[in-house]
């Protein structure tokens, strides 16, 4: 007997955009988005807006025709913020590592080139140590950028539970499956994120942290999109090959 094949799914870059203003309230939650946003700097204004995207992609994997959610249920918004900032906390742990090996190298150095002949051979030792750990810097943010999505997808098929984020397996093999559509997903929210923020601060200050809650929303909605697929077509395909 034939196998089923796997539809082939493309990602609605249209809908990713057009679905904010669908929504009759559209612009009173985008004003405490970035509220929120702005408000980021004391960790509880992150805490929040990640729990809002968390929660709207969630919606967008179940088709719900107005993915917004609305700004009520902080309890809920809270919990998922909570494990979508560990995550990112815990994904970025190599790097704050890293930072923190090169910060009392540098200061070391310094110290030292300002010594002896003998101490400034040390120092420029320590120098050039500290130089190559900070190239580390480079390949390991690349490898979070490209993981760090497909991790918080897992929160948004798993109810937002931190466990499922840290099965970076799993985040893998969610990437191999997707492989192009991902990378475009990636790609196009780089794009639009840089291109909305600098627009934003053109506008003014403020405008800066309405942009890039939206850009943040086209992002999640793609990442929703990939779990829809997940969720339902390639869950359906499971269950009829078995």
């Amino acid at each position: 007997m034939q196998q089923p094949t796997t539809p082939e799914f493309r990602l609605n870059y249209e809908e990713a955009f057009r679905f904010i203003v669908r929504d009759p309230r559209w612009l009173s939650k985008i004003a405490l988005g970035a509220v929120f946003s702005f408000l980021s700097v004391f960790i509880i204004g992150a805490i929040l807006v990640q729990g809002y995207l968390l929660l709207m992609a969630e919606r967008v994997a179940r088709a719900e025709p107005l993915p917004l959610p609305e700004w009520e249920d902080f309890g809920e918004i809270i919990r998922q913020g909570v494990s979508s900032f560990l995550l990112g906390l815990l994904l970025a742990l190599p790097i704050i590592l890293l930072y923190l090996l090169i910060f009392p190298l540098y200061l070391g150095a310094i110290g030292l080139l300002t010594g002896g002949s003998q101490a400034q051979v040390m120092g420029i030792g320590l120098m050039t140590l500290a130089g190559l750990a900070g190239l580390l810097i480079i390949p390991i943010a690349i490898m979070i950028a490209i993981i760090g999505p497909a991790a918080h997808a897992q929160l948004i098929l798993h109810n937002g539970d931190l466990a499922a984020g840290l099965r970076f397996q799993e985040a893998l093999r969610f990437i191999g499956r997707h492989k192009g559509q991902y990378a475009a997903a990636i790609a196009l929210s780089f794009a639009v994120m840089s291109i909305f923020v600098w627009v934003g601060y053109i506008a003014c200050f403020i405008g800066a942290f309405v942009t890039q809650f939206v850009a943040q929303l086209f992002q999640y909605h793609l990442i929703g999109q990939l779990c829809w697929y997940e969720r339902t077509v390639r869950n359906t395909q499971s269950q009829m090959t078995r």
